[in-house]
């Protein structure tokens, strides 16, 4: 699948000076989303911030999509993949002088705190677990579903209210895996042909979670959150 072009004038350019203090919230906001306490929020407030002498000194630039963005994560080098609320985008380029926004779907986006990487970009969205891949010519993006096993436990879980608040990838056992607001979560196995998903449950509802490697390259899966009150 090509990529539908947007005009990248009207969706990526300088930022203004006056942007400043809207720019500043949204960085806010972002980091807020992973479920920091407000306290250490205000504490990050001063390096979050950004100034309009920042903006006018510095090359800085504001994409605007036209959707919600949910999500971002980077595909290689020179490519960022925009997950947003109703579509999935593309932003490739290494400067003002070659970005270029690219819609690669426009009929359905991404659930907020799936997006991973196992080799490829991937994300939860109501069909099931979706993958973006880099084929060999530079700028084109396939999109495909890679299982669409969890579309009935993602409706089961939307009727009852309950949504993700976070996902991380396992790389020594090739799990991906989303965790939910009731506790439960699915795991999906990406060390086959097809990929296998299985669900679990937890004793708490995470506000974060992430996958890190040690120097020595040993893999540690941490995770904040709080344990469901009894009663």
């Amino acid at each position: 699948m090509m990529p539908r072009a947007l005009d990248r004038r009207t969706n990526i350019r300088p930022a203004q000076g006056h942007e400043a203090e809207a720019l500043s919230a949204l960085a806010l906001k972002a980091k807020a989303s992973w479920g920091y306490a407000a306290d250490t929020i205000e504490l990050w407030k001063q390096d979050l911030s950004i100034s309009t002498d920042a903006i006018t000194s510095r090359p800085t630039f504001v994409a605007a999509v036209g959707d919600e963005i949910v999500d971002l994560i980077q595909n290689n080098t020179s490519s960022f993949v925009v997950l947003c609320g109703s579509s999935t985008q593309v932003l490739t380029g290494n400067d003002n002088a070659d970005f270029s926004l690219d819609v690669l779907s426009g009929e359905a986006g991404a659930i907020p705190f799936t997006a991973q990487k196992i080799g490829a970009a991937m994300y939860l969205d109501n069909r099931g677990l979706r993958s973006i891949t880099t084929t060999q010519a530079y700028g084109d993006f396939l999109l495909g579903t890679l299982t669409p096993q969890v579309q009935r436990f993602l409706h089961q879980k939307r009727a009852g209210g309950h949504s993700p608040v976070g996902s991380t990838i396992v790389r020594t056992k090739d799990h991906y895996r989303v965790f939910f607001s009731d506790m439960s979560g699915v795991s999906v196995y990406m060390g086959r042909k097809n990929p296998e998903p299985m669900l679990f449950s937890i004793d708490r509802v995470l506000s974060c979670i992430c996958s890190i490697e040690d120097g020595d390259g040993t893999e540690n899966v941490d995770g904040a959150g709080m344990f469901a009150k009894s009663g």
